[in-house]
């Protein structure tokens, strides 16, 4: 049995073989396909679908890009050349002196780090603390006990 679609300007014989000969020659047009129309998953080859495993080499990622984002990585797929120490930003301060309330120390980074460690460098009694605080744009925050000597490190 053959189909026929009637539209204004002739007949298109369903039946017909879609070739990219068809498409430039004229004889087959946009207008000449319903906008319900669909093309079945399991009938493609060669192509990568939303849905489709196909193991994806050689390509390129915008990271930057509106919108993008990678996932499903493993850290066993991540080797010793997937991040390069140069480019990774980070910031280490002089040695500061602790005043038993929160410091701020700029950091220059040029947004929120994503890790801030105080890392103690002399310690004047075992009791000591050195915390945390929460990082800005701008600054990285510690309260550490008066006299107490530490680093900062923000990444």
């Amino acid at each position: 049995m053959s189909l026929s679609l009637i539209r204004s300007g002739g007949t298109i014989d369903l039946n017909k073989k879609v070739t990219s000969e068809n498409i430039l020659d004229g004889s087959i047009t946009n207008d000449d396909i319903a906008t319900s129309a669909a093309i079945v998953a399991s009938k493609l080859s060669g192509v990568t679908t939303p849905t489709s495993t196909d193991a994806l080499t050689n390509k390129t990622f915008d990271a930057n890009g509106a919108g993008n984002s990678i996932s499903n990585i493993d850290n066993a797929d991540l080797t010793a050349s997937t991040i390069q120490a140069g480019k990774i930003s980070y910031f280490k301060s002089t040695e500061q002196t602790g005043t038993g309330t929160e410091q701020s120390i700029a950091h220059g980074l040029g947004r929120t780090p994503a890790l801030v460690l105080v890392i103690p460098t002399k310690v004047m009694l075992a009791a000591d603390t050195f915390v945390t605080g929460v990082a800005d744009g701008t600054n990285a925050k510690a309260t550490v006990s008066t006299n107490s000597k530490y680093i900062v490190i923000a990444l």
